[in-house]
């Protein structure tokens, strides 16, 4: 057992090695001018003394404010900084599934989550790895991974101190988006109860105190329907469809959990052992959520004193589900390849049905796999001959890549459910027969908890942020399901399994890695950097090549001319999201609001930014055409409109930024 914890120590080390060398290889190409101008000044902000709810307006939590501000007091203020905070919590993260995956994979297949962590991004980030922005969903992954690795390993032997470990660890998620704390409490409350559930011991002496612990459970199970109720209706614009097909396996489970707590058993003494056993189960939750209240208690309470509860709540409560809702795309219909992966397994899942019950012969599954699989590459090809041989000819292979990028980043979206819906029937199984708990369904409990990360957005970006800890059950499913299909195929047959899950993962790698090389390198009778533009000054440590580096060229002529025409601690204003020329070119913001989208701070907040701008008669505003974030049409922030058109007036364009300068008191 030591000399298996060693190894895995080892190995989980050497992911971490690589997937940091990976990620800071590509951590200071491109600029998300919009979110990391935010993330960077209001970071500066704290380091400058500044109060998040007080003195700026956010609607995360504030671990990630105070964490970015003490890198910027170790290394000084930049932006290359925390894209290396970003990787280091995304390579430790990588580390953290590996050690998952060891628990309950083969070793050769154990390393299949950590790599797909690392390759799975949005096709249309291109050369962009997004995992490097330091969001305060990078800390939420990697410490969701972390509390994962304690719930398997709370799983094997329990103990209150691990209970009190993963409370710890649940809090510091709380710390860094609070909504993302709640969901993770209820994957490790759901795991609780299922490993002393697992546990049943000999019947204890019946006690109040005991009778009150055995009742936490309930509490806690029934807590968490009537918040997914409050959630799935408060917080609008997720369709019925995404409702079934992602989120609908989370309130089943904790259904089938309730229930089977809720059963009486006929014989006395099985009842006694399951009174123990919530009785256990609720003390241990008890300890789990004393340690997840009480560092959680203190940061709210020191908030609330230094900005007022009215005010935090607000910014918490109110605020974050507006955030939300200023973006929700639809649910993506499936792509060909998601339909034909579809009728893959419909047809091996059928032909399984019927041998199973004497209709087909054993080897049936592998041929109906094997046949229908035959027949949708043979579609594949012929697709690929009529639609992609001509952007090939013509060399516009990047136009190829994005295109089969997206389907791919389509399949993701239809494999979850899959999974998902697995998991909920090895849940089922379970409850139904009893015995040893599969791990896999502890690290399937957490994956379904963990989708909620995406909700109710589900764009490609967020999607991938949700799969992160079901990609290790996924792929515990994926290995069972192929080892089955090579069992019962024929041997010449068989070897082709291994072959084509080789060949849909270098597909795979070649999807995601090419456009990240292409940004980076050019051939001219060999491989050579394309040539870089940095942003300039010490704050930026970053680079664009080609569009983004024409890009980055405007962007630093932009803060050249705020820069030579105002004094430093001269205030402006940038808009719609631009706090980036805060940061970069160390100008205030006299406002609180830092960041305006889709609607998102109208009203009072529009009067609270006015305000501040004459009161501190901030000479220069910035403005920027941003359909994303402020479609003309939609005709958001009139009030704040109005009054930069009476007051301000253009004196300069520079590449896609105004600048706008006072000209009325």
């Amino acid at each position: 057992m030591a000399e298996r914890t060693a190894a895995t120590a080892w190995r989980a080390a050497l992911v971490l090695l690589a997937a940091l060398a990976y990620f800071a290889l590509f951590h200071r190409y491109g600029f998300f001018v919009q979110d990391e101008g935010v993330l960077a000044y209001q970071a500066l902000r704290v380091s400058q003394g500044q109060l998040p709810y007080a003195d700026f307006q956010t609607a995360y939590t504030p671990a990630s404010y105070y964490l970015h501000a003490l890198l910027f007091d170790l290394f000084g203020p930049s932006l290359s900084t925390l894209r290396l905070a970003g990787a280091v919590a995304s390579a430790l993260t990588a580390a953290l599934l590996f050690v998952a995956a060891a628990h309950v994979l083969p070793r050769p297949y154990a390393w299949l989550p950590s790599l797909l962590y690392v390759l799975l991004e949005d096709q249309e980030s291109r050369g962009f790895v997004v995992h490097t922005i330091p969001y305060p969903a990078r800390y939420v992954e990697l410490l969701w991974a972390g509390s994962l690795c304690v719930t398997l390993a709370y799983a094997r032997r329990p103990r209150w101190l691990l209970a009190i470990a993963l409370g710890l660890i649940v809090a510091a998620a709380a710390a860094f988006k609070h909504t993302a704390g709640i969901y993770q409490a209820w994957a490790v409350g759901l795991c609780l109860i299922l490993s002393g559930w697992e546990r049943r011991t000999a019947p204890t002496p019946s006690r109040p105190a005991a009778r009150l612990l055995a009742a936490v459970p309930v509490v806690f199970l029934v807590a968490i329907l009537a918040a997914l109720t409050a959630l799935f209706r408060g917080l609008g614009g997720i369709g019925g469809l995404a409702l079934v097909v992602w989120y609908l396996p989370l309130p089943v489970a904790v259904l089938l959990l309730l229930r089977h707590v809720l059963s009486r058993p006929t014989n006395p003494g099985e009842d006694t052992r399951r009174r123990a056993a919530l009785a256990a189960i609720g003390t241990d939750l008890c300890w789990f959520a004393v340690a997840t209240l009480l560092p959680t208690a203190v940061w709210i309470a020191y908030f609330a004193a230094a900005a007022g509860p009215r005010l935090l709540g607000q910014r918490l409560l109110f605020a974050a589900p507006l955030v939300v809702r200023s973006y929700v795309i639809e649910f993506p219909t499936p792509g060909g390849l998601a339909i034909g992966c579809g009728l893959l397994a419909a047809a091996g899942f059928g032909a399984r049905a019927l041998a199973r019950r004497g209709r087909a012969r054993p080897q049936a599954p592998a041929r109906a796999v094997f046949w229908t699989g035959a027949a949708f590459a043979l579609a594949a090809l012929t697709w690929a001959v009529l639609f992609l041989s001509r952007p090939l000819a013509a060399g516009d292979w990047e136009a190829v890549l994005m295109h089969l990028g997206r389907r791919a980043d389509n399949l993701i979206v239809y494999l979850v459910p899959v999974f998902a819906y697995t998991v909920l029937a090895r849940l089922r199984a379970w409850i139904a027969r009893g015995g040893p708990l599969d791990p896999t369904v502890l690290s399937g409990v957490h994956g379904i908890c963990a989708l909620l990360l995406a909700f109710p957005r589900l764009d490609v970006a967020h999607v991938y942020q949700g799969i992160v800890i079901l990609i290790v059950p996924g792929t515990v499913i994926a290995w069972r399901g192929l080892a089955a299909l090579r069992a019962a195929a024929a041997p010449a047959r068989a070897r082709w399994v291994p072959a084509s899950v080789v060949g849909a993962l270098a597909m795979v790698a070649v999807l995601k890695l090419l456009p990240r090389i292409e940004a980076q390198l050019a051939w001219r009778d060999g491989p050579v950097l394309k040539a870089r533009t940095a942003l300039v000054g010490p704050r930026g440590g970053l680079y664009g090549t080609e569009d983004q580096g024409a890009w980055f060229e405007g962007l630093n002529r932009a803060v050249g001319f705020v820069t030579a025409h105002t004094k430093p601690g001269t205030p402006i204003f940038a808009y719609p999201a631009l706090a980036a020329f805060y940061f970069l070119a160390d100008r205030h913001n006299p406002a609180p609001f830092d960041y305006f989208h889709q609607g998102f701070g109208e009203g009072r907040d529009e009067v609270a930014v006015i305000t501040a701008l004459e009161a501190s008669g901030a000479p220069l505003v910035v403005v920027m055409g941003d359909y994303a974030f402020d479609p003309s049409e939609k005709g958001y922030f009139p009030i704040l409109k109005d009054y930069l058109g009476r007051h301000f007036v253009q004196s300069e364009s520079v590449a896609s930024f105004r600048i706008l300068e006072r000209v009325a008191p």
